[in-house]
């Protein structure tokens, strides 16, 4: 029995001795890589050429732009006051309103204008009374005068008198007509189509000859401002194309150049630029924007 056993063990150990000497050939002679079919190519091979052809260097040519810093500002801005000395009774607008011309903005008391029209109208009455009287007097001393019944010192005397009330009567005219007149700025009204900017009175308040009460501007006719260095500006021409930005609206704006201040800013070398902008819903005078200037061209490496 033992012989058999020792016998097993033997043929075991030769049999694992053989197959792992086989395991050894096959790996050696390639068995176990992986094989590629005739007519493909290698993942890693075409991955290789693939990063090599994305890592190629490109010599590319842009624009050099320079960017000015300018405000928004509007061309035509209107600042409303009374003509006249009165209290204000209404206020019809407030800052951000959408006006027309004609709209009314400010009323004003009246009361006093009227009371004056009433008086200049008795005062017409009476200067006209009056120069019926003096007219029938210089007409019958004329006659007189002729008869040679007076003497001239009283013909000129009813002369004058007839002369002065028809000046009377002119003035009394006069003075209704203005009164009436400024009946009518007891109504204060928008003289431009456009957007009020400040209201800066109140109903209550006494509206004073020269004294701002509100402010308007014209929105379809906004520019931006811009002071652009001598050399810059040198290169710049009216009437030109030119791009500006706003970075509030993240919209960039094809403007035109409408003016160029012949006067140069002594302390920072810089002339104003003023280029007139398209009407924009949301762009208001006094935002931030920047022209952009192309000064030429350079080239960048991208990878």
């Amino acid at each position: 029995m033992k012989k058999l056993f020792s016998g097993l063990g033997t043929l075991l150990k030769w049999t694992v001795g053989v197959v792992f000497l086989l395991v050894i050939v096959a790996y050696l002679a390639g068995v176990f890589e992986q094989k590629i079919e005739p007519g493909q190519i290698e993942q890693g091979s075409v991955e290789e050429d693939a990063c090599d052809q994305v890592a190629e260097p490109i010599l590319v040519s842009e624009p050099r732009i320079e960017q000015i810093p300018g405000t928004i500002a509007a061309k035509h801005e209107t600042t409303i006051s009374s003509r006249i000395l009165a209290t204000i009774e209404q206020v019809l607008v407030r800052a951000g309103d959408v006006v027309d011309s004609g709209s009314p903005l400010v009323i004003l008391d009246s009361r006093e204008l009227e009371t004056r029209e009433l008086q200049a109208e008795e005062a017409l009455a009476a200067s006209q009374a009056q120069l019926k009287e003096a007219e029938t007097e210089f007409a019958r001393s004329q006659n007189l005068f002729d008869q040679g019944t007076i003497p001239k010192s009283r013909y000129d005397t009813a002369e004058s008198g007839y002369r002065v009330a028809q000046a009377n009567v002119e003035r009394a005219k006069q003075n209704l007509e203005e009164v009436r007149v400024s009946q009518t700025y007891a109504r204060i009204e928008s003289p431009i189509s456009g957007r009020v900017i400040d209201r800066l009175a109140e109903p209550g308040d006494t509206a004073s000859p020269g004294v701002p009460l509100l402010r308007l501007y014209d929105p379809s006719d906004l520019r931006l401002e811009a002071y652009v260095r001598e050399s810059l500006a040198s290169q710049i021409n009216r009437g030109e194309e030119i791009q500006v930005r706003v970075e509030t609206l993240n919209k960039t704006f094809e403007g035109k150049v409408e003016e160029i201040v012949p006067q140069a800013d002594p302390g920072s070398r810089s002339l104003l630029v003023k280029i007139a902008l398209p009407e924009t819903e949301g762009l208001y005078p006094g935002m931030f924007g920047r022209v952009l200037i192309q000064t030429g061209t350079e080239e960048r490496l991208y990878v």
